[in-house]
Parts: structure tokens; sequence; C-alpha cells
């Protein structure tokens, strides 16, 4: 579901609410209407009420010193207002849905011969040229420990785990633009994410754990994501962090889950 689709159903899930919550209300208010007239440059405030309202003739009251019940009957107008329009807008809403198309790169492709649906639909997006052209060029990355880094990706990318080879080429294989160990500063510290992640205009982190059994590791990893919180990179936002099991195996499909749930 595109952006705008979203909005419209969550508009929808809304008005629908609001109907519910505003007819329940109308209901507890009293019968009858407001009335309001200027004399002698006074405003008088009459409850009036019609014959199947009464259960006899009409009656008209004046309440001007009532505020509670102008309150009432001025609530009971402006809800009877705005439930007309709900119920105007809740079908146009709904019928917009079934008809509606948003002109993603997903939509769009379907529409293109069958051979051209097998590239991926990141390559008609700007956002995605943009983050490829980002990821193209120069940047500061950490140098330090050259020799740890001894597995080599697919595309020839060398890192330090086999964990970090899985996550690479998934995220190569979803053409999703990354740098590796780009070096981050955060108070005068200098960091190196594992990977950094241009998306829809805005910088992701992504940190792996691997040695989940090592007390001094996992030490410094918590005292890791502390300092990230505090430059406002967090878990909910802009942060994915992803952890090998106690024996030092990963779940690849953990991976492709964070890259189709995040990053898609």
């Amino acid at each position: 579901m595109g952006y705008a689709d979203e909005y419209l159903l969550n508009l929808l899930n809304e008005y629908k609410t609001m109907e519910e919550k505003q007819q329940k209300e109308l209901n507890s208010l009293p019968a009858g209407k407001l009335v309001i007239r200027k004399e002698k440059g006074k405003m008088n405030f009459v409850h009036y009420l019609t014959e199947k309202e009464s259960g006899a003739g009409k009656i008209r009251r004046g309440i001007t010193k009532q505020p509670e019940m102008i309150r009432a009957l001025a609530r009971k107008q402006y809800l009877q207002e705005s439930l007309s329009l709900l119920q105007k807008n809740i079908p146009a809403l709904e019928s917009l849905l079934k008809k509606h198309l948003e002109p993603t790169p997903d939509n769009l492709l379907k529409k293109l011969p069958k051979s051209w649906q097998q590239l991926p639909a990141g390559l008609f997006s700007e956002e995605w040229q943009e983050a490829r052209d980002w990821a193209a060029a120069e940047f500061e990355q950490d140098k330090s420990r050259p020799e740890e880094k001894c597995h080599v990706t697919a595309g020839g990318l060398r890192v330090r785990s086999k964990s970090e080879v899985v996550i690479a080429e998934k995220l190569e294989a979803y053409q999703v633009p990354f740098r590796y160990e780009q070096v981050l500063y955060i108070e005068n510290r200098r960091f190196s994410p594992d990977f950094t992640i241009f998306h829809r205009g805005e910088l992701f982190y992504w940190e792996h754990c691997g040695l989940v059994g090592n007390p001094r590791y996992m030490k410094h990893h918590k005292w890791k994501l502390d300092m990230y919180e505090r430059a406002g990179i967090v878990p909910w936002k802009n942060l994915i962090v992803t952890y090998d099991d106690e024996t030092g195996n990963l779940d690849s499909r953990m991976i492709e889950a964070e890259i189709r749930n995040r990053l898609l």
C-alpha cells in the first residue's frame, strides 16, 4: 500500500470513528433546536420543539438564562452538521479507495510489458537514483584493523563477519544503496556503524551484534546504543539492530524481514 492509499484509509477509519462517537453524543442531547433572536440589541435564546418532539403542540421556551441548555442545543446543531458531512465523505472515500491507483513504481510497472516487470521498482524512482549517487560518492570510512575485513561479499566488499556478508548481500539483492562503516561523530567521539543507508531522504543506521555471549563486547554494544540515542539515532526511528544467536548463527530471514519492513 502506498502513502496516498494509507493516508486515505486512515482518514476513512478516522471519519468512521468520529461518526460513531458523534452519533452517540447526539442521541444523548435534548430534543428540539436552538433559535437565536436579537431584540433591542440583546441576544435572546429560545428552545423550540415541534409537535412531534413535544408530543403536544409546538413549544417555544425562553432559555436565555439557561447556559447549559444553550450549550447542549448549540452542540446538537454543530453535531448534526458534522454528521451530515461525514455521511457524505465516508462513502466518497470508500468509492475512491476502490478506484484509486497511486502512481508508484510498483503500480506503473504492472502497466509496462511483462519483460519490464522483472526489473526492480527502485530503478524508476528519483529517490532510488539519489541514494545510488550518494552510495557511490566518496566518504570517510573506518580504516582501523583492516586485517579483520577477511570476508568478501559477492559484490567484492570486504567486511568483518559472515553475518555482515549476509546483510550486505541482502541489501544489494533488494537494491538498497548503503555505505559500509562510514565514520560518524557523536559528542566528539568517533563511531562507525556497520551500515549507513540513505532512505527516502534520511539516513538510517544498521548495527549488527555478533558476540552476544561476550560480556565485554555486549557492554560496549549497549554503551554504543546509548550514545546513538543521545544523538537521536534510535530503533523506533532510524536505527536497525540485529543479533547473532548465542551460538554465533544468523537467521537470514530476520535480515530480510528488516529490509522489507523498514527500507522498502
